[in-house]
């Protein structure tokens, strides 16, 4: 299983989590940067675990929209058996991956 680490510390506007997630996830050029198309891509990865770092401050900044987004990973997750996140508490220095 690949592993992927995703960070969210930087994220302060809902755009910008679209970025990170393209970028670190390496999602087609075609991804439409919204949560209908993180659903899409998420729930057609094969053999892939993500740890997603700082997730709490993405919600602290985006509220609502930053909740969709785990959620929407785990809709993901439920729906594709070779898609896995981990929501870390740890700084991604301390995770070894």
């Amino acid at each position: 299983m690949d592993k992927y680490s995703v960070d969210f510390s930087k994220v302060k506007y809902y755009i910008e989590i679209h970025e990170v997630l393209k970028r670190d996830l390496d999602f087609p050029d075609y991804y439409g940067m919204n949560l209908d198309a993180l659903y899409d891509c998420a729930s057609t990865l094969k053999d892939v675990e993500v740890h997603l770092f700082y997730w709490y401050l993405m919600v602290e900044q985006l509220g609502h929209y930053g909740q969709l987004v785990i959620e929407t990973l785990s809709e993901a997750a439920q729906e594709n058996p070779h898609f896995e996140f981990v929501l870390e508490e740890e700084t991604e220095d301390d995770v070894v991956i």
